[in-house]
């Protein structure tokens, strides 16, 4: 036998109602944004929770945070992401900037290119943090997609040549070195 939860009951306004209803029927949104919408009109309508998360599926706790929330805080709180755990990043902006500028520069003396490990050296160098992973290195530099420890990094993306109606090249308008 499926109990309701009778604890974070939703009801839905005429204007709630309208916009979960677009929001599903329109399809440009999040899939978690449209899944969460399911449920609130599917509990608005009487279903129970073990029926929601069947008809929508996802689990139960996610048919029990979605009404949760909703009920404690409104149709926005609902639908969107809560803040996540976890720890803050460890590079600012211009930190970030500085380790780009560093990966994009020429490496050290008798070195055919960067290394993650380098890169998180000389980033302790060059600012006040006492260690740096080579891992938070390699997630900064992919974000940007730069991969130094490949041979042809390109800082500045190559530019392709330019065809000519006739047919000619044109000459690159630029190249990173």
């Amino acid at each position: 036998m499926t109990r309701m939860n009778i604890r974070y009951h939703v009801e839905l306004s005429e204007a709630e109602r309208c916009e979960l209803t677009a929001l599903v029927g329109s399809g440009k949104h999040y899939a978690h944004r449209i899944k969460r919408a399911q449920i609130l009109l599917a509990a608005d309508s009487g279903l129970t929770d073990d029926d929601i998360a069947a008809a929508v599926a996802v689990g139960g706790s996610t048919v029990y945070r979605t009404k949760r929330r909703f009920v404690e805080g409104n149709l926005e709180a609902a639908l969107n992401e809560e803040p996540r755990a976890g720890a803050d990043r460890k590079l600012t902006g211009n930190e970030e900037a500085l380790l780009i500028a560093t990966a994009c520069s020429n490496p050290p003396e008798g070195r055919a290119r960067w290394t993650l490990e380098m890169l998180a050296g000389a980033m302790v160098k060059l600012t006040d943090h006492d260690s740096l992973s080579r891992e938070t290195v390699r997630r900064r530099l992919a974000e940007n997609h730069l991969k130094p420890w490949q041979k042809d990094m390109w800082c500045i993306p190559k530019v392709r040549r330019v065809r000519r109606p006739h047919g000619g090249c044109a000459r690159p308008l630029c190249r990173a070195a």
